[in-house]
């Protein structure tokens, strides 16, 4: 059973988790704003698809 407390950790995880990535793209060089943009087309890609 998912409570409103348990999703709002896990909503946190997921954004610290984000961030981590963001920072680990930046230290190699990589732009992170191009790779949330390619994430979110992605994303919304795959939503399409299942829908």
């Amino acid at each position: 059973m998912v409570t409103p407390l348990s999703a709002a950790v896990a909503e946190k995880a997921a954004i610290d988790l984000i961030a981590d990535v963001l920072h680990w793209l930046r230290a190699h060089g990589c732009d992170p704003d191009e790779a949330l943009d390619r994430a979110q087309t992605r994303f919304e890609a795959q939503l399409e698809e299942a829908g």
